[in-house]
């Protein structure tokens, strides 16, 4: 057990190579940890507002996040230097998650009328299914479950 905020951790995530972990806080940081010794390797995140969600890169070089603000923001990793460009940087990279409910992939789980805080959650599955088809689930405000294509756009 560890203390590592003085706000409440809102999303924790393994990196796909088992070398990190991160850890978004409620005080608009990621804290980056080493597995399996789990010491700090780095403090960092220029969201305006609390970390929802963090999804890492297949290759675990990179991170992207969303935040209570509903900012979609890039960092490389270790050195947790936010990548600016990160959207069109990364508009073919592929993700070992998709948690992140505001990014590219995810625009057609919208609805008319929902704003950034309706849909709380959302899981891809980890390649096709027997169909073919990969999905997204999303975890929503009016206790539904909602499945959709992925990407859903």
């Amino acid at each position: 057990m560890k203390k590592i905020s003085k706000e409440w951790i809102e999303d924790v995530k393994f990196s796909p190579n088992n070398q990190y972990l991160a850890v978004g806080s409620h005080d608009n940081k990621i804290y980056l940890y080493n597995v399996p010794a789990f010491s700090l390797v780095k403090k960092f995140g220029v969201s305006s507002s609390f970390i929802t969600h963090i999804d890492w890169s297949q290759d675990s070089s990179v991170i992207r996040t969303n935040d209570g603000s509903y900012e979609l923001l890039y960092y490389s990793v270790p050195d947790g230097t936010q990548v600016t460009s990160g959207a069109s940087n990364y508009r073919n990279e592929l993700w070992a998650t998709q948690s992140t409910v505001l990014a590219w992939p995810m625009q057609g789980v919208w609805q008319p009328g929902q704003d950034g805080s309706d849909i709380n959650h959302a899981d891809r599955s980890n390649g096709p299914l027997a169909n073919g088809q990969e999905v997204v689930a999303t975890a929503n405000d009016d206790g539904l479950i909602k499945l959709y294509r992925y990407p859903s756009v």
